[in-house]
Formats: C-alpha cells, sequence, structure tokens
C-alpha cells in the first residue's frame, strides 16, 4: 500500500507556490524526463550501432577493407578481385518513440552474399541480442 505523501516530503517552495509555478515545475520535471527518455534511445541505438558494425567487420573476415559513414548510413566495404566494393549497408534510424526503433534501431542490407558469412553474422547478432537481454 502506497504510502500518503506528507508536507516534509514536498520542497517547501511548492507548498507555498501558486498554480503558475505548479505548472512550470511540472513542466520541467516532463522536460527532465524527456531528456532521459532521449538519451538511453540514443545509447540503445549507438550500442546497436557499434555491435552491428563490428559483426559485419567479423562476417566480412579477410576481406574487410573499411568503412564509411554517409549521412545515417554506414557503407562497409569489401576487396573483390583487387577492387574496394560496397559490400553491406547499415543505416541509423531515427529515434523515435514509435515500436519500429524500439524493436530495430539500425537496419542491415547485405549488397554482396558472396563476400560476406551470413551464418558468421547472425550468431554475432544473437550475441548481441543476449547481452541486451542481460542487460535489461
Amino acid at each position: 500500500m502506497p504510502t500518503p505523501i506528507t508536507t516534509t516530503a514536498v520542497l517547501p517552495e511548492l507548498v507555498t507556490a501558486d498554480i503558475g509555478e505548479l505548472r512550470r515545475f511540472v513542466r520541467h520535471l516532463r522536460r527532465a524526463r524527456n531528456r532521459l527518455i532521449w538519451r538511453r534511445r540514443m545509447q540503445r541505438r549507438t550500442s546497436a550501432t557499434s555491435a552491428a558494425l563490428h559483426a559485419a567487420a567479423k562476417a566480412l573476415g579477410e576481406t574487410f577493407a573499411g568503412r564509411e559513414r554517409v549521412g545515417r548510413t554506414w557503407v562497409l566495404f569489401a576487396h573483390d578481385r583487387g577492387q574496394r566494393v560496397e559490400a553491406i549497408h547499415l543505416e541509423l534510424g531515427p529515434v523515435r518513440r514509435n515500436r519500429d526503433f524500439l524493436e530495430s534501431p539500425v537496419e542491415l542490407s547485405i549488397r554482396r552474399p558472396d563476400l560476406v558469412d551470413v551464418k558468421r553474422l547472425r550468431q554475432e547478432a544473437q550475441k548481441f541480442v543476449m547481452e541486451e537481454e542481460e542487460d535489461v
């Protein structure tokens, strides 16, 4: 059963505040909460991005030839017959409140499946998912 809030648990300024000051205080609390939610979503996207980049680089193995960021997309390159080709694209989703972002903050698309070890990519992704579940 929740315990009732006594006046000793409330800031003295709030007890004597008028309605306008209370509204400003609540607005500040909401903004602080929204900033915290935004920060956590950004952290989630950042950790998912770094895990996906790491897994994709491992999946390319010896053919991995670097990566570049173009806008919201990371492009991973591979060596193919002496040429540097785009092998994997990793698109960062915009940070949103919707379920799509929470389920998949990054989208991975394989451009050259002949150069990618898909089995190893899935294993690395599965490791990341299991680590995320342990953190929650």
